[in-house]
């Protein structure tokens, strides 16, 4: 049995600064950059915020994709220090589509400059 709970394929980014992420909560915005993506959730580092109080709330995660930038909404479900844990649930076609197309390109990012990481 795989002790790992996530039901769908996790990336590890390999160029963290090249993957912002805004994070907003209401009216308040947080600027990170991504450690890894699936379909299921996203581990963003946001420097210097403890978002420890705000543990199951919904965020808007806003992630840049070839130019472009696309929407997610995502539970936060834990956080240790800076790293705040995400869960997506009930996205849209549309969202699940977006999604699919980044993880696309960061799996094929990591075929080439890794090959047989992923």
């Amino acid at each position: 049995m795989n002790p790992d709970k996530r039901q769908s394929e996790r990336l590890m980014v390999l160029m963290p600064d090249e993957e912002p992420v805004v994070v907003q909560l209401g009216s308040k915005q947080y600027f990170g950059r991504l450690v890894n993506l699936s379909m299921g959730g996203s581990l963003v580092s946001i420097p210097e915020t403890n978002l420890y109080s705000e543990i199951g709330k919904t965020f808007s995660l806003s992630f840049s994709n070839e130019g472009k930038t696309f929407e997610v909404r995502g539970e936060l479900i834990r956080v240790i220090g800076w790293y705040s844990a995400f869960h997506f649930s009930k996205l849209s076609p549309e969202e699940s589509q977006q999604l699919s197309v980044k993880l696309g390109r960061m799996r094929a990012m990591s075929d080439m400059l890794c090959p047989g990481l992923t």
